[in-house]
């Protein structure tokens, strides 16, 4: 299950859900395009048996993954096949989502045919872009 993978990773999940108050900021690094795959994979479920299971735990998770998706549309940057970096608190951690299945690495392999998705600052360095819960 999800949730054991999570938490076998330190503190993640506790940053995910915003547990941990102290280091819980999500910040999406950049975004690798269609057909890429995450890889070192500790996590990998397929979205449908997390909605069947319906814990309230993992249906949290389910929400930050939900706004963190929202958060890649609104740069444009969406697809049904991408892999999302993200620094969780402490954690540097991949996201996979392959039309219906999640994955959480700790490495990409990307799609050689495009660039990342990333937001640029003036000086030239990645910004990361900070996702919001409600």
């Amino acid at each position: 299950m999800i949730l054991e993978a999570l938490k076998g990773q330190g503190n993640l999940l506790d940053a995910l859900l915003g547990i941990d108050k102290e280091n819980n900021t999500i910040k999406v690094i950049r975004v690798y395009p269609y057909e890429s795959h995450v890889g070192n994979v500790f996590a990998n479920e397929r979205r449908e048996y997390i909605e069947k299971r319906n814990k309230p735990e993992e249906m949290n998770v389910l929400t930050i993954l939900d706004q963190i998706r929202q958060k890649v549309s609104e740069l444009n940057w969406n697809d049904n096949k991408i892999v999302v970096e993200l620094n969780v608190g402490f954690h540097h951690v991949f996201v996979g989502f392959w039309d219906l299945e999640i994955n959480f690495g700790l490495s990409v392999i990307p799609n050689e045919k495009w660039p990342a998705q990333c937001k640029i600052s003036s000086s030239g360095k990645i910004e990361p872009v900070i996702v919001e819960r409600p």
